[in-house]
């Protein structure tokens, strides 16, 4: 168990929107990773009000081989080859929205989304050099991840100098691994 505590931005009192992507590549079968990030943020003074919106996917193709020997007194015991291929997707989604209708009130509501998606093939073979044996193993196995968040906050200052401040919040998660297959076998 645990938490995750989600720090969102603040409606910026003067307009902004940013803008960030990016994109890089793999020499190993030439897989690609994509990143993309918009955001807009502004407050509206006539309104007492102040918006900030944001988003961004994140897609990342990669692979990887090596190899892991095992030595007992200088002899080769084991030799592990492994070969991994993962792509990874992120999509994130996240909102505020803050309004101050007098010196003394203040409200905000927050909330955000996201989802992330892996597939992962790790492809690994074991020579038992001592015993002559080969292990194989396949692991094949897609992951699902999703995350919702909102809350909403008060904060007042009360005629008699004191304050009244509170906090209500949902979040929601659930990961899915559907048909996931872990093999192994000896020769």
């Amino acid at each position: 168990g645990g938490s995750v505590n989600l720090v969102m931005k603040e409606p910026p009192r003067k307009p902004r929107f940013d803008v960030t992507a990016g994109y890089g590549l793999q020499d190993m079968d030439s897989r690609k990773t994509y990143t993309t990030k918009l955001s807009y943020g502004q407050y509206f003074e006539d309104l007492n009000m102040g918006l900030q919106l944001s988003g961004g996917y994140t897609s990342n193709d990669r692979a990887s081989q090596g190899f892991e020997p095992s030595y007992d007194d200088g002899n080769l015991e084991e030799l592990d080859l492994r070969h991994y291929e993962i792509a990874r997707d992120r999509l994130s989604f996240q909102g505020a929205l803050k309004f101050d209708p007098s010196a003394t009130s203040r409200y905000s509501l927050k909330a955000t989304y996201n989802k992330f998606e892996d597939d992962e093939i790790r492809r690994r073979r074991v020579d038992i050099v001592e015993d002559g044996e080969i292990e194989r193993e396949l692991k094949d196995r897609y992951e699902v991840q999703e995350i919702y968040g909102i809350s909403f906050k008060g904060k007042h200052t009360l005629a008699d100098s004191g304050k009244l401040q509170y906090k209500v919040g949902y979040s929601y998660a659930e990961e899915h691994e559907p048909n996931r297959r872990d093999t192994k076998f000896k020769v």
